[in-house]
């Protein structure tokens, strides 16, 4: 079983990507990217 870490980066605040930022700290963003992909994985017909 592979695990699987799904994480963000605050690219302004942390250039170096030195934090990680987990989905659930950061849910408006999360839910935002989240939409979008599934927006664009419908769009292109991608399972």
């Amino acid at each position: 079983m592979v695990s699987r870490e799904v994480v963000l980066y605050d690219n302004v605040n942390d250039p170096y990507q030195l934090v990680k930022l987990k989905l659930t700290d950061r849910p408006e963003v999360a839910g935002k990217m989240l939409k979008e992909l599934g927006q664009l994985l419908a769009r292109t017909n991608d399972p």
